[in-house]
């Protein structure tokens, strides 16, 4: 199967975890028979919110009732009939979220995050982006792009911010503490900077999903010149390095904590069987990653 032609910070970081669960994943396609309700919740919910901006803040200039009342309409299209199982993302929990968004945690007439205006008059919304990289395709000879997408550029303070929105259904004391360092993050302040937006850093703004209310925590984080630049060389060498498993056809496996972390590697049972084509074909499926839709 050929290699990607994008390649995304999702990736990036299942190749350093462990070689060959990312083969598996993105070389492969294999996934598990179940979409990630956490994915599909989380992209509802981010089209919701570009919603509302567009219909705010856009050239529509909708009243905020009207352009919440928009914005949950896409929710529940986006969201439609995936089967929840029960778990604390459900269609009814992400409108309790969104309510909760617009209404108590970030209201417009007081937040202070604004998002960018671009030319045309329209928000800087879900910022798309493939950037060539100085790395050859193994297959085509054209340049690798590097992929994603984020929630919005905002003004806060005076300067311009990655934004993205977070939900979860556990806000401890150390949720605030992991973004510090995310390669997601900085790779969002490195692709807005292409672009010619100086962000400071990233703004990750946590709604938590409880059953009897909700919380938020909104995070500033800077990422300076230097930590960016760090940031590009090491993706540069982990994109290397993943051009020469190919070549080589050798996936190095991680045989560590990455095999049993979270739950355990959805890829585990392969591992440990000898032949694993037959579990290959009934506890998986085919499902191609495409990292600027995913983001």
């Amino acid at each position: 199967m050929p290699f990607p032609t994008v390649i995304d910070n999702t990736m990036r970081s299942a190749f350093v975890s462990c070689p060959e669960s990312w083969h598996k994943r993105f070389i492969q396609h294999l996934d598990e028979l179940e979409p990630s309700i956490h994915l599909h919740a989380g992209a509802a919910f981010a089209s919701a919110i570009e919603e509302f901006r567009k219909a705010y803040w856009g050239s529509r200039r909708l009243s905020f009732e009207d352009a919440f009342e928009s914005g949950a309409a896409v929710l529940v299209r986006e969201y439609g009939d995936f089967d929840d199982q029960g778990q604390v993302k459900s269609l009814y929990n992400m409108l309790r979220a969104y309510d909760y968004y617009w209404h108590e945690a970030f209201p417009p007439a007081t937040d202070q995050m604004r998002p960018f205006m671009l030319p045309n008059g329209e928000p800087a919304v879900e910022f798309s982006f493939a950037i060539p990289l100085p790395i050859n395709h193994p297959d085509t000879g054209e340049a690798i792009l590097y992929g994603g997408k984020f929630d919005m550029v905002g003004q806060s303070m005076g300067q311009l911010w990655v934004v993205d929105e977070k939900t979860t259904g556990s806000m401890g004391p150390q949720w605030a503490k992991q973004w510090s360092l995310r390669s997601q993050f900085t790779g969002y302040c490195w692709a807005a900077q292409q672009f010619g937006y100086r962000v400071a850093g990233v703004s990750v703004r946590g709604i938590g999903i409880y059953v009897t209310d909700m919380k938020n925590a909104p995070i500033y984080d800077y990422r300076p010149p230097w930590i960016v630049e760090r940031w590009y060389a090491q993706l540069l060498r982990d994109v290397q390095r993943m051009v020469d498993a190919y070549k080589s056809g050798i996936y190095d496996m991680a045989l560590s904590d990455a095999c049993n972390s979270f739950g355990g590697c959805a890829f585990k049972m392969l591992c440990e069987s000898r032949d694993p084509e037959p579990f290959m074909k009934t506890h998986f499926t085919v499902r191609e990653w495409i990292p600027v839709a995913e983001g």
